[in-house]
């Protein structure tokens, strides 16, 4: 994995350094165009990309002065953008197929997470292994009607199986959710990659298995409204050369003391979720980038058609989408293409 990250990053260090430089940073922002980004939730380190693309002065480097805005799920992502608060946002692919089937001018301009965020977590005891494992069974799911809930219904429906027969349980995304698995009273919980890690960090023993390993989907992805592509085509290239070039870096952050420095940089600027844990902050920043390079690592930031074919394909299955849609309509290669281009 190192050597094909040094191929894919070239200079990219010696980039970081240059703009590691005080004067230049501020000098530069004083000039930039002023614009918002609304994060999914809180910041924590699976937001690293956009994170870093401000705290390390990437953005400043491409002339835009981007505000940093913490949220409070997705749906409050989607409702910023669409009131004009944010220019540009985060979501999953669930998210924006569902909005634009309501008519919601939302689009995919680059994905990080190329590939689901999400894992099934059971006991060494009395493992799941597979989907099948799963039929009326108590599963553990992050929110009602959320994400994690809708990743379930999927997979199945995908295998022939009623998804009325498997009970559910909202638990939330911290790794004390694990208890309940533990204690017998779930048998299996859907959680995102950062809680994974803080497990296995922990030296909790469990058996976890990504559900990528029933479909394949779009994990999370940069958004923003038609209407900005069509009206400010340079900003978006602009913002997407600033997270390339925050993604250079921190993969180029090959072992764990430049991983720390970065955690440090970021909690110093944002008081990122575990931040003040430079030392397990690191391995999950590992964790997540093992799915940015989910297509490889030339395909960093970009969409992957086959995964939103699959995604549409399954949430069809589900029901979850009344239609068919195109999938080609809900995301766009463009500007990313550009934007990796220098």
């Amino acid at each position: 994995m190192v050597l094909s990250r040094r191929r894919l990053l070239g200079s990219s260090l010696a980039a970081s350094a240059l703009l590691g430089a005080p004067g230049l940073i501020k000098g530069a922002a004083a000039q930039g165009k002023k614009i918002s980004y609304i994060a999914p939730f809180a910041y924590q380190m699976s937001f690293a990309a956009e994170l870093n693309a401000v705290a390390g002065g990437h953005h400043t480097r491409h002339g835009l002065d981007v505000e940093m805005l913490p949220g409070r799920g997705t749906a409050m992502a989607l409702q910023q953008l669409l009131a004009e608060r944010a220019l540009f946002g985060r979501s999953g692919g669930i998210d924006i197929a569902q909005a634009n089937e309501k008519g919601l001018p939302v689009v995919g301009i680059a994905t990080i997470v190329q590939g689901s965020n999400f894992w099934v977590v059971s006991t060494e005891a009395k493992p799941i292994r597979s989907v099948k494992d799963i039929s009326g069974k108590t599963i553990g799911v992050v929110s009602v009607k959320g994400a994690t809930e809708h990743i379930l219904d999927m997979m199945l429906a995908k295998n022939g199986l009623v998804p009325e027969q498997t009970q559910r349980q909202a638990v939330g995304n911290a790794p004390s959710a694990y208890a309940l698995v533990s204690a017998g009273r779930i048998d299996a919980m859907i959680v995102s990659t950062p809680t994974v890690s803080l497990l296995r960090e922990a030296g909790e023993k469990f058996v976890a298995w990504n559900t990528d390993q029933e479909f394949r989907q779009p994990g999370e992805v940069y958004i923003t409204l038609r209407s900005t592509l069509e009206k400010e085509p340079d900003t978006v290239i602009r913002f997407l050369r600033g997270l390339r070039d925050s993604t250079r870096e921190l993969l180029a952050a090959d072992n764990e003391a430049k991983r720390e420095a970065i955690v440090v940089r970021l909690n110093g600027k944002f008081s990122v979720e575990g931040g003040d844990k430079p030392a397990a902050a690191a391995k999950t920043l590992v964790d997540a980038q093992k799915l940015w390079l989910g297509e490889g690592p030339e395909n960093v930031l970009r969409n992957s058609p086959a995964r939103w074919n699959e995604l549409i394909q399954a949430m069809l299955g589900a029901k979850l989408l009344e239609k068919p849609v195109d999938p080609t309509t809900l995301y766009t290669n463009r500007f990313i293409d550009e934007a990796l281009k220098a």
